[in-house]
């Protein structure tokens, strides 16, 4: 299935490595610790290649937050 979603913010949580924090989908539903894909539009209107995250976040939360360590992908600078 294919959800659609807003970013939110991002924040540092530890020494090299940052919190994202999206909007909980209409109808997602998920457990702790499950992981998602994420894509997202690029400049010039083309869908990245997916990366999967594993959810930081709890099922009753309202956004989901994913974290990860800085690194320098192209991908990880684009969020």
């Amino acid at each position: 299935m294919v959800y659609q979603t807003t970013f939110f913010g991002k924040e540092i949580v530890a020494t090299d490595t940052m919190a994202f924090y999206l909007e909980c989908p209409r109808g997602f539903l998920y457990d702790a610790g499950q992981s998602i894909d994420i894509s997202f539009s690029t400049k010039n209107g083309d869908w990245s290649q997916a990366k999967s995250f594993s959810l930081a976040s709890i099922p009753s939360e309202p956004r989901l937050m994913i974290c990860t360590r800085n690194g320098v992908s192209e991908f990880k600078h684009s969020l």
